[in-house]
């Protein structure tokens, strides 16, 4: 019998999109409004988690998680049932690692680097790679703050967050599709390595802003990430919304932003007008 089915939720990256990848500074917050969990369900077999199954024991994983309880769960009709949209940046997969870690996972880590490390070897499933980021915020359920030094757990208190908005483009989308296009470009495109530690320095003064609460710092930032995102990081952004990203930065009524690889998914968007006026229907954190 799983040992707990408590819910775990989605996340958003607020800042530190692709440049995490080269060690620059990322801070990501758990978003409520989506969710998963385990259920056991006596009517059926869920494939993916038998798959899931194959793969931890594959990878020598039973090291941390109890696979020979989850296999017997699973054979008894274990279920993950959630709502997070797959392909929209918002941690579906992290979900389900935290969820699997907190129902099979054998040790209670006070040390969430490592904790991180863990997940991250369990949700390389799904991508083939990954960070950890997504599974550790939805495990801790709380705004996590990534560093070269490790993880720092923050306080939601601190953290004022309502001029942020989600816009849904409604087109999901392949995390490793636009990460390889971001490779490329960093590899072969010449100049971009440049504005990417441009954007690295820009993520890290966004992130003091966000924490300090500094409004009139935290404008003038975003509007430099939404400015160098719009010039180079066109591939990213849905063509269906270069019109509105750019309206956004000609009028400063709002600024959009990628909310994690882009290409889809959700675009993270800020604004000080609450009344601003936007064509799409927008999502309040």
């Amino acid at each position: 019998m799983i040992k707990n089915n408590k819910s775990f939720y989605s996340k958003i990256l607020l800042a530190g999109e692709y440049t995490v990848m080269t060690d620059g500074f990322a801070l990501a917050i758990p978003f409520r409004k989506y969710s998963g969990k385990f259920i056991l369900n006596q009517e059926k077999v869920q494939l993916e988690l038998r798959d899931l199954y194959y793969y931890l024991i594959e990878n020598n994983l039973d090291t941390y998680f109890d696979l020979k309880q989850m296999l017997v769960d699973i054979e008894s009709g274990l279920y993950y049932k959630a709502d997070i949209p797959v392909g929209y940046g918002l941690g579906s997969s992290g979900a389900l690692i935290a969820a699997l870690y907190e129902c099979y996972g054998y040790e209670d880590y006070s040390d969430f680097n490592q904790l991180k490390l863990i997940l991250s070897k369990a949700e390389c499933a799904f991508h083939g790679t990954s960070s950890g980021m997504d599974p550790i915020v939805s495990y801790v359920n709380q705004p996590v703050l990534f560093t070269r030094e490790g993880i720092k757990l923050i306080s939601e208190e601190i953290l004022h967050l309502n001029d942020f908005f989600l816009i849904d483009t409604g087109i999901p989308r392949s995390t490793s599709h636009y990460v390889q296009i971001y490779k490329q470009k960093y590899e072969n495109l010449v100049g971009f390595k440049s504005q990417v530690k441009t954007l690295e320095s820009l993520n890290a003064m966004l992130i003091d802003s966000i924490l300090g609460n500094q409004l009139k710092e935290l404008k003038t930032i975003i509007k430099k990430v939404s400015l160098l995102q719009f010039e180079y990081f066109k591939e990213m952004i849905p063509a269906d919304f270069l019109e509105l990203w750019s309206h956004g930065l000609k009028t400063d009524d709002f600024y959009l932003k990628l909310c994690g690889a882009g290409g889809g998914g959700m675009i993270l968007g800020w604004s000080e007008n609450p009344t601003f006026d936007c064509k799409y229907p927008i999502i309040k954190l």
